[in-house]
């Protein structure tokens, strides 16, 4: 670190003559152990400081530390270092130090009420106990933590370690954790346990357990809640033979370069000494009574100083190597360790101390005590070095030396020492450029003339030379005239005369080459001044023609082509597809189909299309050496062809009265025929010429269409209509189950029925059911249905379900509203087959031998009725032909066919249905005449 301007002058003022033996600085005394930065805003104990340390704890965030100020701001650094270099810590002010984090606001506590309550933050609470052994520091965790860690020095005989232990895990409450030493280094024999931080409590507990062959103690408790005491091991009387101890030797030095002496302080240097930096070194000088000293901030452990020496070339008293110390660590300056290895060989390897502090032994030097390095450890393990330097000459007595030193090792570091070389002049390189003029000649292609460029090169100061070469390097040789310079680029190369430089003094363009010359590139050119002479693009199109042919659409046309027509200064015309250049260019541009081109034309070199395009045309920049575009239009020819004449032909009908009446389209060349259904009833037909071809008999309103009509009405052709007049459908009771008896005639001679199928639909207005009879043969069908609602046994005649009635789970039977009861009621029947025909059927009327219900349940002791058998008529065959397949099941409007009777047979179908009326209306008679007996019975029974 550089000294500082304030310290350096703070220093300067506190070095003060003590005219003790040469080369030893001294200190005058002012109440600090003689430490030239101590002042009286320092703590009360000598050399020391209070500070707040931070910690990783959230629960204890800062400890108490009484420490040396010099770790935290020493007087030979340029700025705090040790815990001064610990942003969080909260430290006082100090000499020149401001303090550091005072006004901090620490849960609304400011730093400085902090440090004035013992580092303790309100609320805060202990949360972390240790011992310490010469095995592991044991940490006991009260309150638990969220990161654990801990820092444990150890002094063996070579030198210190600190081993730290951060896994960068929590512990909870209550836990214990080990931090073994052996975890982290292999100990020897004997070592002693310097210090011991824990969660960065007690940092500074130096109660010193030495272990191993050294008798030791029980391990030392030591609370955490307390700040670390003073040590109590102070340097007095003859020290006890402690272990012996060897100063290491640097395994690595760093190399400290200084051009000045401004990072050291000379203020002892009086009496005509003076030490100044030169080119060969550091420059020392003391006539005799005068002295030459300087000394800079470099402080480490004593054990860390490694091998001093300094390399010394000169005459007379050479100067001594010196060290200040503090022996006890107790921050207060304990003197100078001084070592003269050039002045007294014979005590090379000693250092004697400036101060009447015991020494390593009974040996010393000008009645000082010495010893080497080693024995200055072994006997001050904790030793400190403040600062280091050399001093030449004592203050009044007769000595003197003049040399250099070149190098001084000290402290694992090796300070050297060159003055900066005197600055050389800047000086300014520079070329003046002219560019080539170009004069252009009218009328002729590219005509003109060029004048070539020039360099002038000014008489700069401070500049030995400045050549010019061709191209961008120095292989292309010279130009022979450098006013008369071809287009091109050139590169400059400058030269500084001695004492000059082109660092830092150079103009925009130029560069710095290592060697310190300086380059320039330039380049000289000339853009063409000559006029283009004027060119016209010419393209000649020819459209679409068409010529007529025999035949349907007979013609024949040929393509639209485009011609280009040579002109001068054109180097080129292509022609494309479409109105851009993405579809292609044409196969043959003498065979061109309808559709837009575009045609784009250049220009050949030294001509322009500026100012000389033709109508249509457009250059595509405004640049002389433009390309020109137009866009060229073939246009469909029209259509030449001559129509061919032809007549169309009336429909044909076919099939007049039936129910497939046809229209026939006759077959006519280019003419196409379609019908359309008028409101009337008839038919109108659109007879339609076709593309290529003209009507002979076309309407004059349109020539090419013309119209027929058609009339398929039957009224008009005298056709006669269907009819089912003669057919009936009646109900009929058959063995205690309701049927429908049907007779169905279709009279239909000119074939106008459109369906063979026969139904019967039943409506009361409310509810409909269709009854399907089947399908008609030659004209005719009759038979028996089950009425809706009703359902017969396996064998086709047993009744098992009737209208209205449902039965129970138990197996008895009560009336209902549903199951088609609605069909017993007033309703109306129509067979359809189409044509229709209404008829009068109704539910039959229940008879004592046909009850059309279900039979009451026997009394006790009586046999249950027969189901009587079914009734046939005389010549015919009436049981039915169709049954059920699962019983019992309702089977609604089955149909049974019948055999046709003799009556039917004959063809007399009026005189048997009339018969069959005659038997079917006595029979009802009879059934009303039983039911009304029946129902007085079971009146007279339920009484």
């Amino acid at each position: 670190m550089s000294l500082t301007a304030p310290v350096a002058a703070v220093l300067a003022a506190l070095l003060l003559v003590a005219g003790v033996a040469t080369g030893v600085p001294a200190f005058a005394g002012n109440g600090t152990g003689g430490n030239p930065h101590a002042t009286a805003t320092s703590p009360s104990t000598a050399g020391k400081v209070t500070i707040c340390h931070a910690t990783s704890s959230t629960k204890n965030p800062f400890t108490q530390n009484t420490v040396s100020f010099n770790s935290v701001d020493n007087p030979f650094e340029d700025g705090p270092n040790g815990h001064g270099d610990h942003e969080d810590d909260i430290l006082p002010a100090l000499g020149g130090f401001p303090g550091q984090n005072l006004d901090t606001d620490y849960d609304g506590t400011t730093g400085a009420e902090v440090l004035a309550a013992g580092c303790a933050i309100p609320g805060a609470t202990t949360d972390v106990t240790y011992t310490v052994s010469c095995d592991a520091v044991t940490a006991t965790y009260p309150s638990g933590i969220d990161s654990i860690d801990a820092n444990v020095r150890i002094r063996t005989a070579d030198g210190t370690q600190t081993l730290n232990y951060h896994p960068n895990t929590g512990a909870p409450t209550g836990s214990t954790q080990d931090f073994r030493y052996a975890d982290k280094t292999t100990l020897p024999a004997s070592y002693t346990v310097e210090w011991v931080q824990v969660n960065g409590t007690n940092y500074h507990w130096e109660d010193g357990l030495e272990c191993g062959t050294t008798p030791t103690g029980e391990p030392t408790d030591t609370p955490t809640d307390e700040p670390t005491d003073e040590p109590t091991d102070e340097p007095t009387g003859e020290p006890s033979t402690p272990p012996s101890l060897t100063v290491p030797q640097c395994t690595e030095t760093s190399a400290v370069a200084f051009t000045d002496l401004s990072a050291w302080s000379t203020a002892d240097t009086k009496g005509g000494g003076a030490n100044e930096v030169t080119a060969t070194g550091l420059h020392v000088s003391a006539p005799g009574g005068g002295k030459a000293a300087a000394y800079y901030g470099h402080a480490f452990d004593l054990a860390d100083a490694g091998a001093p020496t300094l390399a010394w070339t000169g005459t007379g008293t050479a100067p001594g190597l010196q060290m200040g110390v503090d022996l006890d660590a107790d921050g207060a300056w304990d003197g100078v360790l001084v070592n003269e290895q050039h002045a007294y060989p014979d005590h090379a390897d000693e250092w004697w101390i400036t101060r009447g502090t015991a020494g390593p032994h009974a040996t010393s030097i000008f009645g000082h005590p010495a010893g080497t390095l080693d024995e200055w450890l072994t006997a001050y393990p904790h030793a400190q070095v403040q600062y280091v330097g050399y001093s030449l000459g004592t203050l009044g007595a007769d000595q003197s030396g003049d040399g250099v030193i070149t190098a001084l090792t000290i402290g694992c570091e090796t300070y050297t020492f060159a003055a900066a070389p005197a600055a050389p002049t800047p000086a300014t390189p520079a070329v003046e450029i002219s560019q080539p003029v170009c004069t252009p000649v009218e009328g002729e292609l590219k005509g003109q003339t060029v004048a070539g460029g020039a360099v002038r090169i000014p008489t700069n100061p401070g500049v030995r030379s400045v050549y010019v070469f061709n191209g961008t390097d120095t292989t292309h040789g010279k130009p022979a005239d450098l006013t008369d310079l071809a287009p091109g680029t050139y590169l400059v190369i400058a030269t500084p005369q001695d004492g000059f430089t082109f660092d830092g003094a150079l103009a925009e363009g130029w560069r710095l080459s290592p060697s310190g010359k300086a380059t320039y590139t330039f380049t000289l050119a000339v853009d063409d001044c000559w006029e283009p002479l004027p060119a016209t693009p010419v393209v000649d199109v020819t459209q679409q023609q068409c010529t007529p042919d025999e035949g349907v659409k007979g013609q024949t046309v040929t393509g639209g082509m485009i011609d280009v027509t040579d002109a001068l200064g054109v180097a080129s015309v292509y022609v494309f597809n479409g109105a851009t250049v993405t579809e292609g260019k044409p196969a043959d541009l003498h065979d061109l189909a309808p559709g837009q081109y575009l045609v784009i034309a250049t220009p050949a070199s030294g001509y322009t299309f500026q100012g000389a395009l033709g109508e249509g045309w457009r250059t595509s920049t405004g640049a002389q050496d433009s390309k020109a575009t137009t866009v060229v239009t073939i246009a469909a020819a029209e259509d030449c062809w001559v129509p061919v004449e032809v007549t169309a032909l009336p429909p044909v009908v076919d099939d007049v009265c039936g129910p497939d009446d046809t229209i026939t389209f006759p077959e006519v060349e280019g003419v196409e025929y379609s019908k359309n259904l008028a409101p009337d009833g008839r038919w109108t037909v659109k007879a339609v010429v076709q593309d290529g071809y003209v009507l002979s008999n076309g309407s004059a309103k349109n020539p090419g269409i013309t119209w027929f009509t058609v009339d398929l009405r039957d009224d008009s052709l005298g056709c006669q209509a269907p009819s089912l007049t003669g057919s009936v459908a009646v109900g009929e009771c058959v063995a205690g189950a309701p049927w429908i008896s049907y007779d169905v005639t279709l009279t239909d001679p000119d074939h106008q029925a459109t369906g063979s199928t026969a139904t019967v639909v039943i409506t009361d207005g409310t509810h409909t059911e269709t009854v399907v009879l089947g399908d008609l043969v030659d004209g005719s069908l009759s038979g028996r249905a089950l009425w809706p609602g009703a359902s017969v046994g396996d064998d086709g005649v047993t009744p098992t379900g009737w209208p209205g009635w449902e039965q129970a789970e138990d197996g008895s039977w009560s009336e209902t509203d549903g199951n088609y009861a609605w069909t017993r009621g007033d309703v109306t029947a129509t067979i359809e087959v189409n044509p229709s025909l209404e008829v009068a059927l109704q539910y039959p009327e229940a008879t004592p031998e046909c009850a059309l219900a279900p039979a009451p349940e026997p009394e006790p002791g009586t046999e249950p009725s027969p189901t009587p058998e079914l009734p046939t008529d005389a010549g015919t065959t009436d049981a039915p032909t169709q049954v059920a397949t699962d019983a019992p099941r309702e089977v609604l409007g089955t149909s049974v066919p019948q055999e046709p009777t003799t009556a039917q047979a004959s063809g007399d179908g009026l005189a048997a249905t009339g018969s069959n009326a005659m038997l079917l209306a006595l029979s009802a008679m009879l059934i009303v005449a039983a039911g009304v007996m029946a129902m007085v019975s079971v009146r007279l029974r339920r009484e």
